[in-house]
């Protein structure tokens, strides 16, 4: 059931980044949102792949990791390099987790931030130039999970609980993943977007 749930995930993935451009780098400027459905990013392959049971084990357990991969520009996962801090996870738990990320290949942003006196234009440049220093064409990461989504989820089940509805914290946390995860519109849109920011740099 796993490889079957792979191969649907690996295929969506493969439309999402269909119509983006080489040389382009995927960017979210908002640094909180990014991490946050970089999160969700994570969450929804474990929902999807491994099944409820699985995140639920996780978020009752109150498990956090990080794990360290190799983009391309757009975010695209090529590799898994290593298993980075965890807490309240088994060894062969994260491992099989980074398994089915490494398979399903899914799409981050990466993470930018526009400081004071900065424009979006400057820090696509910057983050371009980062990027594809020294000729590389991919990129060490670092992405973890839970991350923002329990804070989120708590947010959802108290503004649930003012409307007089019921939520369990696992369903407010599922809602959390659902919510943030970033779908091939938004994805799309952004891509849009920073290639016109592209075309403006060359342009100048």
């Amino acid at each position: 059931m796993e490889n079957k749930k792979l191969i649907l995930l690996i295929y969506f993935s493969f439309v999402f980044s269909a119509s983006f451009v080489h040389g382009q780098i995927n960017i979210n400027f908002n640094t909180d949102d990014c991490i946050l459905k970089n999160n969700a990013v994570i969450g929804n392959v474990i929902l999807k792949v491994m099944g409820k049971d699985s995140l639920k084990i996780l978020f009752k357990d109150k498990s956090t990791f990080n794990i360290s991969f190799t983009i391309d520009s757009i975010g695209n996962v090529l590799n898994i390099d290593r298993l980075g801090v965890r807490r309240n996870i088994s060894d062969d738990f994260l491992n099989r987790i980074a398994f089915v990320l490494r398979e399903a290949k899914p799409q981050f942003y990466l993470c930018g931030k526009i400081l004071s006196g900065d424009t979006e234009k400057k820090i696509y440049q910057l983050m371009k130039e980062w990027f594809f220093s020294e000729g590389q064409v991919t990129k060490n990461v670092v992405y973890g999970f839970p991350g923002l989504l329990r804070s989120i989820a708590f947010n959802i089940q108290l503004d649930a609980r003012k409307r007089g509805n019921k939520i369990t914290d696992f369903e407010a946390f599922i809602k959390a993943i659902q919510i943030n995860m970033p779908t091939k519109e938004d994805m799309e849109n952004n891509m849009i977007h920073l290639k016109k920011l592209s075309i403006t740099n060359q342009c100048q």
